[in-house]
This record gives structure tokens, sequence and C-alpha cells, in this order.
């Protein structure tokens, strides 16, 4: 009834921790996608976990939203359960996944919340990333559970994204006529040693994708479940090109002082509804916005079997 799918490159120090989390037995199928792994990822688990599936996927280009649209091809299941290699299931999850799916026949995608681990040398520590009530989200995250059909019927991920895959594909999701929904239950727990300092969030190439999705929708029909699916974020977009404008045409003191005001006001709401990351997201963009033009044009070479 429920597959798993399980991504990872290079996370042998967590697969032991993975793997061991999991009932087997609350999945049909379950199916380990290895991206290139140069470390010994393969060998665990074709060694200590024998019913998991193991598909090697090769690429000219590394994406989770590649490894998980390779894994989708896979999934025989009516539901399938998605999750990373850094990460562990709540076990009590499926169960409330799956039982909110079955009764909510317009909900394609359902995720709750995780526990962020940071320092490998102290797994006593931890944040909380969640909200404080069940909603129809605004965002989608890396694991969450499925309908299988809705995610084939939509085409599943855009497969040269490196980030914001998930709202692009809610997106596409809200225009099928499905929701997507967050539930206030603990789901997983994410194990996320990677340093990304503030030169990764201004300067890498996620920074860019953000613009891809409003490339693609901004004259088409899915114009306006792009809008509901990023509710939260447009309006930062418009404060962002309104205070570049000002700064560039209009060099007037009154004007920079509102829309000094402006963004002053517009991070305290994010702040206040926990999206700080909203605040900084479109500067980013704009800053590296020469870039969207690679990520258009970027050819993504794969191939994958089972082994």
């Amino acid at each position: 009834m429920i597959s798993l799918v399980v991504i990872g490159r290079n996370e042998s120090f967590n697969l032991f921790r993975t793997f061991n989390s999991l009932d087997l037995n609350q999945f049909s199928e379950i199916f380990f996608v290895d991206c290139s792994s140069t470390d010994d990822s393969v060998n665990i688990v074709q060694k200590n976990f024998k019913s998991v599936n193991i598909i090697s996927l090769k690429s000219n280009y590394y994406s989770a939203s590649l490894a998980r649209f390779v894994g989708l091809k896979y999934v025989t299941s009516e539901y399938v359960q998605f999750l990373d290699g850094d990460q562990t299931l709540n076990l009590d999850w499926i169960e409330k996944g799956y039982n909110f799916l079955k009764n909510n026949k317009k909900v394609a995608i359902v995720h709750g919340y995780k526990y962020e681990y940071k320092d490998k040398n102290d797994l006593q520590n931890y944040s909380v990333k969640k909200d404080k009530f069940n909603f129809q989200s605004d965002y989608l995250q890396g694991s969450y559970m499925a309908r299988t059909k809705v995610l084939k019927e939509s085409g599943f991920y855009d497969i040269r994204m490196v980030g914001e895959e998930e709202r692009d594909l809610y997106v596409r999701i809200k225009r099928l006529g499905y929701q997507v929904w967050y539930l206030d239950y603990l789901m997983s727990s994410h194990y996320d040693f990677k340093l990304r300092g503030l030169k990764y969030i201004l300067f890498s190439p996620v920074s860019v994708v953000i613009l891809f999705p409003l490339f693609k929708y901004i004259n088409s029909k899915f114009i306006f479940s792009y809008i509901y699916v990023y509710r939260y974020l447009l309006p930062q977009l418009i404060i962002d090109l309104l205070t570049i404008y000002t700064i560039f045409f209009i060099p007037n003191i009154t004007f920079l002082l509102m829309v000094l005001l402006a963004q002053i006001l517009s991070l305290i709401f994010y702040l206040r509804i926990s999206r700080k990351g909203y605040w900084i997201i479109w500067k980013s963009a704009i800053l590296n916005i020469l870039r969207i033009f690679s990520l258009i044009n970027k050819k993504v070479i794969y191939s994958h079997k089972k082994i």
C-alpha cells in the first residue's frame, strides 16, 4: 500500500541510523536511490538491509529532485513516502499521514514537522522546525507522503532544480485540483551536518532557483496556482523590486525611508511567522539573476538501474 523512497549521496555516516529507524513492515516496498556515492553507502545497504531495493543513479548533474524523480519511477504502491539519507522517520508518522490522505481525497501530499540536528558530536540538542497548527501549507519538504498517481500525473519534479523543486511541484499539484497539507505532528528528524554560511545563501547555485518557477508560470495557465503557492513570498518580491527601483531611479530621501520601513516591517512579519528566510531569498536571487539562463538551458543526462 505504501512505498518508501530513500535518497542519498555519500551518506554512509547516516544510513545505519536512517534504516534502523524504520518499521519495515509498514511498507510494501523500499527503495534506496544512491546518487553516485564514492563512499561505502551501497555496501552498507546491501549487507545490512537486504529487503531494500537499491537503485544506482548516474548523472552529469546531481540534485535531490533528480534522485526522487528516478525513485518514483520504481514505485508501484498507491502511496509513497520520501525520506533523505540523513533523516530518520517517526514510526507513528506513517499511520498519521496515511489516514489523513485516505480520509481527504483532495489532498495529494501531506508533511509534518522535523527535529533538526546540526552538530554530529552533540545529538542531545536539536531545534524544532515546525508550524503551529494543521493548514494547507505554502511550502513542501524533501520528506513527505503522497499519492503516487497524482505525482506522476503532475510530471513530478523539474530535474534541473537544486532547490525550490517542492514548491514548483506544488504549483502543478494545485493546478490539478489537489492540496498540500502540513500536519502539526512529528514526521522525521534531520541530521544535517553540512555547513552553510551567508556566502552559500547569497552566492550558491541554489540562490537563483526561486526565479525559475516565476519564469515558467508568469504567462501561463498555472499563474493563479503559482500565486497561491507563493502567497507569502510574493509581497517581499514586490518590496525588493520597489527598493531597487527607488535606489536607482528615485534617489529621494522620502521614498528611500518608505522602502526602508517596508523592508523592516516585512522582516518583522516573517520573523513572527517563522519564515525569516523569505526576507532574503529574492535578494539573493536578484544578485545572481544571470544564472537563471544557465539553469533554464541545463541538460541533465542520467541513467539508473536496480542492483
